[in-house]
């Protein structure tokens, strides 16, 4: 995993990738985030932090109950604190685990318009 160093261009459609995912997908990274049982930065750095299964059943019902806007808004200030990108910067990490990740490019049914 690397460090974001990116433009904000690439910054830009990383956050456009993320609003353009299914709303399940959405959900289901909203309670990954939310069901880590710690907030600090160098926690979420490490590869397992400690997950707690009733905090992510309970963070899927409510992400049920959030506007897409409200979902992605909480996903990318997620994402960009973390920062973290597989190795060779292609794709960002949107979620704790690294499972769920976003290209930095602008997807092809955009760039052609």
């Amino acid at each position: 995993m690397w460090s974001w160093s990116h433009t904000q261009d690439a910054y830009d459609n990383a956050q456009s990738n993320i609003r353009d995912l299914p709303r399940e997908k959405l959900e289901i990274v909203f309670a990954e985030w939310r069901a880590l049982q710690t907030n600090k930065t160098d926690e979420l750095l490490k590869m397992n932090p400690d997950f707690d299964l009733k905090k992510y059943d309970k963070a899927i019902i409510y992400a049920k109950t959030l506007s897409d806007d409200d979902l992605c808004n909480f996903i990318w200030e997620k994402t960009s604190e973390q920062a973290i990108c597989d190795n060779g910067g292609h794709a960002a990490w949107i979620c704790p685990y690294g499972c769920h990740r976003v290209s930095f490019d602008l997807p092809e049914h955009k760039s052609d318009t």
